[in-house]
């Protein structure tokens, strides 16, 4: 198959990956105006977007999950069946997102220099977590507590935030930005050795599916599965993140990834978690109907073990897999899919409000809980993504007004779109 070379212009001395090696198949690549765009990628980041959309929707009225704001109108039937892609998105969506921000930070430390790579990720994600604890949450809340008649006041809403700092779906972002940071001040210290491109292999998937499985048993003992911490930071999840996190930059680093795994890998991380999710069907239906299904995944037990087990499995597995079949299957191309990719980190900084807003307004209508979810769901990805759009376009306009849009397209023009979850 034909392949093309991909460059990255200005890079430093004994950075991993040199652009000379690096080449990327053609039919996942696309040309524009002089850039490349990893097409699949773009697909696979919006869809997924669109999908954590849906799950938080679908929890609001009784699906597997939490929010600020809760109406379970759902039917047994409907919860149940709403749930199952919840618990499969929460083993494996946040994990994909986290493997592909880790493949594509190294070229971006190594583009820009760790100071302005720093400072780019600390706006890009440490403003909006700043904003959403600040501004955002808070607001909700008080239109929240007005809407159901509940006597509270916006200062008292102030100090109960400031006690509890709730950043909602955010908290992703906010650990996503720990680790960029230590993994830049990792190579600020000990920088990458120049490296050729090396085909993934079977013991790298094995080493670090027993790595982040030790790492969670480990981790569960003082942080059960499900368990709140202050900044609602999820630590329990923290060793599957951070697993992924660390495949993703070796494969940004050794080139591992581009060109298409083995067979017999791309069988792995297809048939492999398949056990791992039947054994988490089965925790979610023996816990289901007397407890939530995670207050009693904790302490020195077989089952915790294998759980752990399970979670790493499907953590790498379905990561790469998913990698894999997007780059087979999705190469839908146009400004539509352009558009969508660029605008799906704010359509997930906006669903906070967004689907809150439109869950108030349904409150009132005696409506099932399925109609409900449905329009909310809807609805809410469309608004979403729709008001993205018009915010970058906003600020585009105000950065061409304020002439520095110059910088800005000379930057894009040597780039990869995919540096973040955004």
């Amino acid at each position: 198959m034909a392949t093309m070379s991909i460059g990255f212009p200005d890079r430093p001395p004994r950075v991993a990956a040199p652009a000379a090696k690096l080449s990327v198949e053609l039919a996942g690549v696309q040309a524009i105006s002089g850039r490349t765009r990893l097409v699949y990628l773009d697909n696979l980041k919006w869809v997924l977007i669109a999908g954590i959309i849906f799950y938080h929707a679908a929890a609001t009225y009784g699906a597997v999950g939490t929010g600020l704001y809760t109406e379970p109108t759902l039917s047994p039937v409907a919860q149940n069946v709403l749930s199952a892609p919840g618990v499969v998105g929460i083993l494996f969506a946040l994990e994909t997102f986290m493997l592909v921000a880790g493949l594509f930070t190294p070229r971006a430390l190594a583009r820009k220099g760790t100071g302005r790579f720093l400072r780019d990720r600390l706006i890009r994600l440490g403003v909006p977590y700043l904003a959403t604890v600040v501004v955002v949450v808070p607001a909700v809340v008080w239109v929240i507590l007005e809407v159901i008649g509940y006597p509270a006041t916006l200062p008292g809403i102030l100090q109960w935030q400031l006690q509890h700092l709730e950043p909602d779906q955010m908290w992703f972002v906010a650990v996503l930005l720990f680790f960029t940071l230590c993994y830049a001040g990792w190579r600020w210290i000990r920088p990458a050795r120049e490296t050729g491109p090396t085909p993934l292999q079977m013991r790298h998937l094995v080493g670090a599916t027993a790595l982040i499985a030790a790492l969670t048993f480990l981790v569960w003992l003082p942080f059960p599965l499900g368990s709140v911490q202050p900044l609602d930071l999820h630590l329990w999840e923290w060793p599957q993140l951070a697993g992924v996190f660390a495949v993703g930059l070796l494969a940004g680093e050794r080139a591992w990834l581009t060109e298409r795994p083995s067979a017999s890998i791309r069988r792995a991380c297809w048939l492999a978690p398949l056990p791992a999710v039947a054994y988490v069907a089965w925790l979610f239906i023996a816990y289901r109907s007397s407890q939530p299904p995670y207050v009693s995944v904790a302490g020195w037990q077989w089952q915790v073990a294998v759980f752990a087990v399970a979670w790493g499995v499907v953590a790498v597995g379905w990561s790469l897999a998913m990698i894999d079949l997007f780059r087979q299957a999705a190469r839908w191309s146009g400004r539509l899919v352009r558009a969508l990719s660029r605008d799906s980190y704010a359509a997930f900084f906006l669903q906070l409000p967004v689907l809150t807003l439109l869950e108030l307004g349904l409150r009132r209508l005696a409506w099932p809980g399925e109609v409900k979810f449905a329009v909310v769901a809807s609805t809410g990805i469309v608004i979403c993504f729709a008001l993205a759009w018009a915010v970058r376009r906003a600020v585009n306009a105000v950065r061409t007004h304020g002439g520095r849009i110059t910088g800005l397209r000379r930057s894009r023009r040597t780039a990869l779109p995919h540096t973040a979850i955004g």
